[in-house]
Parts: structure tokens; C-alpha cells; sequence
């Protein structure tokens, strides 16, 4: 999907992104009334000799909110290892590993196969940008980042390309080029931006790259 149409993508990824915090409250709350009421219950109901003290049945409630925050912790750590790194994202992206280092890009990724998208920003080696121009085989498109600027808004990048002067991310000169198809890309787009812009001002490199690539045809 080229980055133009990404608005309603972007307004469905963004409810499934932030779909956790509609039911991880609610649960949350739920556990700790369950655990009051469990431990009320337990304190009424057991025999006078053998009655916990009201310190223990305390505990209940508490004891409930750290399951769940250490299940959290597991299913987070678990997701983590799975999750690509920056390299291996620019790999599949480009299809060849980078001499640019990981603190010189930002990624963002979204969906699997067909609901494949990618999103990168760069400020890639003199080396890396030779090679990403020769094997994309990219040609010029348009100059408008108008499509890339929305796209990254309605998915909420804070480091997206803007045409606001006054956001650390503007670049004031920019074109788009085309390389769909590429290395299994239905829709590849990127944003070349001719000045560093007021996020690199010394930058040696010629500015930075942006890229919005999805429908991965695996």
C-alpha cells in the first residue's frame, strides 16, 4: 500500500497498539476486587483457631496484582526475543546487511506477509546509500512528502519526516522515488532528504533517507 492510502492502516494499527490498555485496567481492577473479596472470604469462612491474621489477608489482593504484572513481564521479555533488531529489519528491507550502525536508524514494523509494513528512517553510510540506490533501482516519483509526512502521523512516529520549520524532524527539500516491486515489495517508496534538516545539521551523509515499504509477497 503505498503510504498516500496508509491513513486507515494507520488509524486500525494504532487501536491495535493501544487495544492492551482497554482490557489491562479493567482486569487489573478486576484482580484486585477479586483478591478483596478472596481474602475477606477466606479470613470470614475459616475456623476461628485456624483464621490467618487480617496482615495475611491483606496480602491477597496484592499477591493477585503481582501475577499479573509478572505475567506481563514474561509475555513482554518473550515478544522482545522475537522481535527483529534494527539490522535485521534494514536487511529484510534491502535485502543486504548495513555498514551503517543501529544508532543511525529507527524502525517500525507492522503486520506479517501481505499486512507486511515497514517504516525507516536512516542517515545511512556514504557506502550504504551507493548500494540502496544501485540494487533498488529506485526512479523518481514525485517531490511532495506530503503522503510520507501523514502516514507517519497517523501511525504516531514522533521521528518522522515534517514540513513543520519548527519540528526537529523538517527537511526542507525532499523527493519521493519508486522501487515497487523490489525485493518482494508491492509498494516501496522512499524519501530522500536533500538537506540534514534540523535533526543532523553537520550531518556528512546528505541528509537523511526515509522508507515506507509494505505488502510482502512470501
Amino acid at each position: 500500500m503505498h503510504p498516500a492510502a496508509a491513513i486507515e492502516d494507520g488509524k486500525i494499527q494504532r487501536i491495535g497498539d493501544e487495544m492492551w490498555t482497554l482490557w489491562f485496567f479493567p482486569l487489573l481492577i478486576g484482580l484486585v476486587v477479586v483478591g478483596i473479596f478472596g481474602g475477606a472470604a477466606c479470613y470470614a469462612l475459616a475456623p476461628a483457631h485456624r483464621r490467618p491474621s487480617i496482615a495475611k489477608a491483606v496480602t491477597v489482593p496484592f499477591g493477585c496484582i503481582g501475577i499479573l504484572v509478572v505475567s506481563l513481564v514474561i509475555l513482554v521479555s518473550i515478544a522482545g526475543w522475537f522481535r527483529k533488531n534494527d539490522t535485521q529489519l534494514f536487511a529484510e528491507l534491502f535485502g543486504f546487511k548495513p555498514t551503517t550502525t543501529e544508532d543511525r536508524m529507527l524502525f517500525d514494523e507492522f503486520g506479517k506477509g501481505s499486512d507486511r509494513q515497514i517504516f525507516m528512517r536512516a542517515e545511512p553510510s556514504s557506502e550504504d546509500r551507493t548500494k540502496i540506490m544501485k540494487v533498488t533501482r529506485a526512479r523518481l516519483f514525485e517531490n511532495d512528502a506530503m503522503p510520507f509526512e501523514v502516514a507517519g502521523a497517523q501511525h504516531g512516529f514522533s521521528w518522522w519526516v515534517s514540513s513543520n520549520e519548527n519540528d526537529l524532524n523538517y527537511c526542507k527539500t525532499t523527493r519521493i522515488l519508486n522501487a515497487d516491486g523490489f525485493h518482494g515489495w508491492k509498494d516501496f517508496r522512499i524519501l530522500e532528504c536533500l538537506d540534514a534538516g534540523n535533526a543532523f545539521p553537520a550531518s556528512a551523509n546528505a541528509g537523511l533517507i526515509y522508507v515506507a515499504a509494505s505488502g510482502r509477497n512470501e
